[in-house]
């Protein structure tokens, strides 16, 4: 029924082919071996369907349907419109496991012997998202005298080419059965077809197929999510801890990169950095995560600022009268105002203490409430009034 056929299997019986031998070396496929998908095929996302024919209408749309040019048997609707021969077994159920129609290549019906093929519309596995492909069908392949066959074959030249993808071979597998077989090894090819082929030499029995399904996957793409986290404040020379975190998608290979501006003119690719800012100042991050092309990114504000010194308790003592100033980061070389004049008898004992001496009772006379600012050398301040 097809010139230049080179099949993967022997082909015996009434067409007679063989195996292009100087080609490849012909491999006998039993009736029920089954396909699967190649070993270390790639996970893939959700299929996209690609061919679908459930045989509701006849003829299928697109469809090319070749009857046996001796006694005209063809693939047929299961309902056979035109009538089956007398003392044949209609009429016929769908057994495939599908419902409603099918297709039906009968020679009980038609009462003789029967070659006659089935062959899709062309089709495209050239996306190259693909990762996988496959075709599925139903079907009940009936064979009462072990004389039947059936052939499902593939091309990918327009038809000057067949290879065999499975081969009923003599013996009866009844329905409701679904076939599975893997087409990813077609990956690439944007002209596909595939030939159901039916032969009987006498009145026998039928091949019915139903719900042919090929489908494709593509991998998943890969999508990032992040986050990060900084400090809301740091002092100047004080090094602040930046951490990021980033989730790949199931399609996601390799591992995340990350990249922080900290917004000084500084960065870093680690993922979670450290970094000291030199001097006070606000200053906008950012960090980015990217792999596979998917990114994600995330953004912040950090305050550096020197930390105030800690006033927590001024008391006067004498003799000779002057004040004692305790508290924390009370920083050597601390400076003292007095309503907004400078003092600068100014003892350090330790961060936790300063003691403000010389003509301090004067400057502070008993009942006035003066105002005290006392700043850090690093620039942080602490403003107290106090009276005695």
């Amino acid at each position: 029924m097809r010139p230049n056929v080179l099949w993967t299997i022997p082909r015996p019986g009434r067409r007679g082919v063989a195996c292009l031998a100087a080609v490849l070396t012909c491999t006998a496929v039993a009736a029920t071996q089954r396909f699967s998908p190649a070993a270390g095929a790639r996970a893939a996302d959700a299929a996209v369907t690609v061919l679908s024919e459930s045989f509701e209408s006849w003829p299928p749309p697109g469809w090319v349907l070749t009857a046996d040019p001796q006694t005209g048997g063809v693939w047929d609707s299961l309902n056979h419109p035109a009538g089956c021969a007398s003392g044949s077994s209609s009429p016929y159920s769908n057994n495939t496991g599908g419902s409603g129609l099918c297709a039906d290549a009968n020679s009980d019906c038609l009462g003789d012997g029967m070659d006659t093929t089935m062959v899709t519309p062309s089709f495209s596995l050239a996306s190259p998202s693909y990762v996988s492909a496959q075709l599925q069908f139903k079907s009940d392949f009936y064979c009462a005298a072990a004389l039947d066959e059936g052939w499902v074959d593939i091309t990918t030249d327009g038809g000057a080419i067949w290879t065999n993808l499975l081969y009923f071979d003599h013996q009866s597998v009844r329905g409701p059965d679904t076939e599975t077989i893997d087409l990813t090894p077609y990956l690439g090819q944007p002209d596909v077809r595939l030939a159901f082929e039916y032969t009987a030499p006498g009145w026998d029995w039928y091949w019915q197929v139903d719900d042919v399904v090929v489908s494709a996957s593509g991998q998943a793409g890969c999508t990032l999510a992040c986050a990060a986290t900084a400090p809301a404040s740091v002092s100047p020379g004080t090094a602040a801890a930046f951490a990021a975190t980033a989730t790949p998608s199931a399609g996601c290979t390799g591992v995340p990169s990350f990249a922080w501006s900290f917004g000084d003119g500084q960065s870093s690719t680690e993922q979670n950095p450290s970094h000291t800012y030199a001097s006070a100042g606000t200053f906008d991050w950012t960090m980015a995560a990217s792999q596979n092309g998917s990114s994600c990114s995330k953004s912040g504000t950090l305050i550096v600022a020197a930390a105030p010194p800690v006033v927590n308790l001024m008391k006067k003592a004498a003799p000779p009268f002057r004040i004692v100033v305790t508290g924390s980061n009370l920083q050597k070389g601390l400076a003292v105002t007095i309503d907004g004049a400078p003092w600068t008898s100014v003892a350090w004992k330790n961060t936790g203490k300063i003691v403000l001496k010389g003509a301090i009772k004067t400057a502070v006379p008993k009942g006035a409430a003066k105002t005290f600012r006392f700043e850090n050398p690093d620039g942080g301040v602490a403003v107290m009034t106090w009276s005695w």
